[in-house]
């Protein structure tokens, strides 16, 4: 099993990204905040496997809770799914470790590719 930490400020794109990770049975979602503070808090207490992660967040940004999984837990996943794709973000969070870059507007099914291969990676057994 795959623990996930989703990182979205819009309800709707939360709503639609849960229903995504719903068809992975070997994915479990631990976790949905709408800010870097709190996903950062529940992070320290308990880290997740992947974290699913926006870049403009209420009130703060994704590059906060990017260093802090990087920082603290440097395997753990970090998926960027953004509005924005721009060149500028993407080598940004790439240099800060992220290990996939998506946009919200042309790679959706990138995404689902990518949560695929990370779940064929784990055994179905794994804690």
């Amino acid at each position: 099993m795959l623990t996930m930490v989703l990182v979205e400020d819009s309800a709707l794109v939360r709503e639609r990204l849960r229903e995504l990770i719903d068809e992975f049975p070997k994915l479990i979602l631990v976790g949905e905040y709408d800010n870097a503070a709190a996903a950062i808090t529940a992070l320290r207490r308990k880290p997740a496997d992947i974290v699913l992660l926006d870049i403009k967040l209420r009130g703060s940004s994704g590059q906060d809770v990017i260093r802090h999984v990087k920082g603290t837990n440097p395997a753990t996943i970090v998926i960027v799914f953004t509005n924005h794709s721009e060149d500028e973000y993407r080598d940004l969070f790439v240099r800060l470790g992220a290990n996939y870059f998506f946009s919200k507007t042309h790679d959706t099914e990138r995404l689902r590719e990518a949560l695929e291969q990370l779940c064929a990676n784990t055994r179905l057994t794994d804690d």
